[in-house]
């Protein structure tokens, strides 16, 4: 097998370690783990990313593409703390407009 061969090939386990974990995720019993809770979005999406970046990582490391998985690191972090900063104002926004609701 060829480096580029290699690489395809090691890069398709890690999509599919991805696959596996992702899948392990969503049937995991986290209600019964959290007396009858769902896994809040937040920690449900926060592990899906790890699920995806972790395999990727591993990946991009071995073969010398470092700098790439930095940058999608990067990325994914700024991204979530957007997300993360939607989730908290639009929860600032619905507490606001209840308190307005209320004193009419």
């Amino acid at each position: 097998m060829g480096h580029m061969e290699g690489r395809i090939a090691w890069g398709i386990v890690a999509a599919i370690i991805s696959a596996g974990l992702l899948i392990a995720e969503d049937y995991f019993p986290w209600k019964r783990i959290r007396r009858g809770r769902s896994l809040p979005r937040i920690p449900a999406y926060v592990l899906g990313m790890l699920a995806i970046l972790d395999p990727f990582t591993a990946w991009a490391c071995s073969f010398g593409y470092g700098l790439a998985a930095v940058v999608l690191w990067a990325i994914t972090i700024v991204g979530g703390a957007a997300v993360m900063g939607c989730y908290l104002l639009d929860r600032a926004w619905t507490q606001a407009s209840r308190k307005i609701q209320t004193r009419d």
